[in-house]
Parts: C-alpha cells; structure tokens; sequence
C-alpha cells in the first residue's frame, strides 16, 4: 500500500510518504516534510486524514523561536522536539549570507559532506528518534526547517533498519531535490543577486540532496556496527 500526500501539502510543505514504510508487514507509516510553521486549519485536517498522530521537528530551539509550530498543530499532534543540530558554527547562518561563502564552506559540495559527518559522529541522537518512531507504532511524520538533510539521514536510518533496499532508500531520498525544486530556484535566483557566481554555486551544492552526502552517514554507521539493524539494537 502506497499512502499519497495530498497535492497542496506536497507542494506547500513538501509532504511525502517514506518509501516501505507504509504500514504493510509491521513496518510503521511515515511521512516527512520540510517545517509545518505556515499550517492552516485546512492544513491540518488533511494531515490528520492521513493517519498521523505524532509529529517529530528535529528543528533546534533557535529555528522553533523564529518558526514556530502553529498552536493548531500542536493541539492536533503529539509534537515532538527532537533536535538534531547541524549548525555547529553559530555564525553559520549569516555566513550563508555572506559574499564570502565560498572562503567559508570550500568547494561545492564540502560543507555538506561535513555536516553529514557531523550527525555520523553524532548518530546515537538519531538512533534515539529512529526507535522512538519504530517503538511508537503509530502513524508519524518527521521534519526538519527543508526536509532534506535531518530528515533525510532519520528517514533513511528507520528504511535501511526495516529492511528497505538501500537502492529504494537512495531513491527516495534524492526525491527531495523534486520535492523542493521551486523552493531551491527562488533561493537561488535571490542569492544570484547578491553573490558572485562560484558562492551561488556553493549554496546550490547546499540546498541539493546528493548521494555522496548520504553515503558519508550510512557507510560510517556500517562501518562502525556492521548493519543498521546492530546499530539500533545497540541502543538497548
């Protein structure tokens, strides 16, 4: 069974369902979406027509400040924080704006290879979240402020450890650069304007959903446990 996001939430949120998990053969039903701050009424009735119950933002507190969750969600919801921080500069964010990017982050493509090292060194809090949706049981959605990295590394991780096939997992993860193609573009073109070229070409590097971004957190969690399934086991 394949559950389909309804096309205004895809498109305002970038809702979608995580490939095989659809709650066929035991597996939980999940979905995942970039940050639920603009939600309306309307909104959260078609979330709650999909089944989902519990809610994860793996949003930092400083993200929740400037974008909090709408009070509708939070009373529609069980609304989770669960923070996974990849911003371990603190000056990451006026950096991103910064002509100087390029000096900041390397070549396209470093800083997040970086960043996926980061939540790789760190992935004992995402194993924390991964058990909670499987242990949960219920109908779920996680997001983050994009929906692309947090979410995507928490995603994958609760695919590989059901026993979903990396191929598929890949897959699904690479759908975030569809998911979020107008979102990227109107970014973009307003950084354009700003900033040199090779810095745009860094923050394109940034907003995309690569491969090789999400090798460097699944090869270091099967290299240090061996399978995704000995890495959640290795939680209790």
């Amino acid at each position: 069974m394949v559950v389909d996001a309804p096309a205004v939430l895809r498109e305002k949120f970038g809702l979608r369902s995580c490939a095989g998990l659809d709650g066929c053969e035991g597996r939980p039903t999940l979905f995942r979406s970039r940050a639920l701050s603009d939600a309306t009424a309307d909104d959260v009735a078609a979330l709650k027509a999909l089944g989902i119950e519990t809610v994860y933002d793996l949003r930092k507190e400083t993200e929740r400040v400037a974008n909090p969750e709408p009070a509708i969600v939070c009373e529609a919801f069980d609304v989770r924080t669960c923070p996974v921080d990849l911003q371990d500069d603190a000056a990451r964010t006026q950096e991103t704006k910064s002509r100087h990017v390029k000096a900041a982050y390397g070549k396209p493509g470093d800083r997040m290879l970086f960043l996926y090292g980061v939540m790789a060194d760190h992935q004992a809090a995402v194993r924390d979240i991964v058990a909670a949706i499987l242990s949960d049981g219920k109908p779920a959605l996680v997001h983050c402020a994009n929906g692309k990295d947090r979410v995507g590394v928490v995603c994958a991780s609760a695919q590989l450890v059901c026993g979903v096939p990396g191929e598929a997992v890949m897959a699904d993860y690479l759908l975030t650069n569809e998911c979020n193609a107008e979102m990227n573009k109107r970014d973009l073109a307003h950084y354009a304007g700003l900033m040199p070229p090779d810095a745009v070409e860094v923050l394109a590097a940034m907003f995309e959903a690569r491969e090789e971004y999400l090798k460097v957190f699944v090869d270091s969690v099967e290299a240090r446990f061996g399978s995704f399934n000995e890495w959640i086991d290795a939680r209790l």
